[in-house]
């Protein structure tokens, strides 16, 4: 390791100490007990004041230390109340999304989402769009909930996929979403978001060619829509992952990508699973 290497190896260490300090106070409770015990307490002082301040100068700081500390690292201080719920399946599904980034590394074109619901896969696909080359990245759904499902959809056996289901997402939670993942005001234009039925919205798309279409959308005829408008504008080597492919509970979704891929030219895909999260994806080819 190189001096400089090791100058930012022992600055990054103090500087992950001093988070850590600054996290465990980040709970204006904390921060107020040294003032209680002082005695203000017992001068029938008010504490909402004293709250107001702190929760002030601490947005200031964790404002400042992001700004001109932790933006060289790819690192972003947020709060408690902000922080995404992180489990086995957000790691494996954010690791998947990276995989796919990969294989898309040297394809030229945008990142498409179809089916953002509350938009937590589109924060990790922006995330890695942030990351990498530039790109611009889209969202579409109605959020109006999921259209009517069709014979070839079948039983749902459980699953929540009536119509009208995920109806209580919405663009501006979306908005929340992409905040919960520390980003600013500035970052959360980067994608953008199209609401409207996919058969009104998608004909519409013009945007550069795709190098990776995420597709989220349950339903057998909302998987023929998207890749009846959005595969032709797929570059060759560019990637349509299916979210419900390999799902026995939502057989309307095997049914319409096998059946669209089969009207398509011989040799003109490579349809593949991801070796650990499992999920089926579409290269194309030619």
């Amino acid at each position: 390791m190189n001096a400089s290497g090791l100058i930012m190896s022992r600055f990054g260490t103090q500087l992950l100490r001093l988070i850590t300090r600054v996290s465990r106070c980040s709970n204006v409770d904390v921060e107020i007990q040294p003032l209680l015990q002082s005695g203000l307490s017992n001068q029938g002082a008010s504490v909402q004041p004293i709250r107001r301040i702190l929760a002030r100068h601490m947005r200031r700081w964790t404002r400042r230390c992001n700004d001109y500390l932790l933006a060289p690292l790819g690192v972003r201080l947020v709060s408690r109340g902000e922080i995404p719920s992180l489990s086995r399946q957000w790691f494996d599904r954010l690791f998947y999304f990276h995989r796919l980034f990969g294989l898309i590394e040297d394809v030229p074109g945008d990142v498409v989402e179809c089916g953002v619901a509350f938009g937590q896969s589109l924060a990790m696909l922006t995330a890695l769009v942030r990351s990498g080359r530039q790109r611009h990245i889209w969202g579409f759904d109605s959020w109006q909930g999921l259209p009517s499902p069709r014979p070839e959809d079948g039983p749902s056996l459980g699953l929540p996929v009536n119509e009208g289901t995920w109806g209580l997402a919405t663009p501006r939670a979306v908005i929340a979403t992409l905040k919960s993942y520390g980003f600013n005001d500035a970052e959360i234009e980067i994608p953008t978001l199209v609401p409207g039925a996919f058969s009104s919205t998608l004909p519409k798309y013009n945007g550069d060619n795709i190098a990776l279409l995420h597709i989220d959308a349950e339903l057998f005829q909302s998987y023929i829509e998207v890749l009846a408008n959005l595969w032709p504008k797929l570059s060759i080597g560019g990637i349509a992952a299916f979210d419900e492919y390999e799902v026995q509970n939502l057989p309307g979704v095997r049914q319409a990508v096998d059946e669209f891929f089969s009207q398509q030219p011989s040799g003109c895909v490579s349809l593949r699973q991801d070796r650990v999260y499992r999920k089926c994806f579409a290269v194309k080819l030619q």
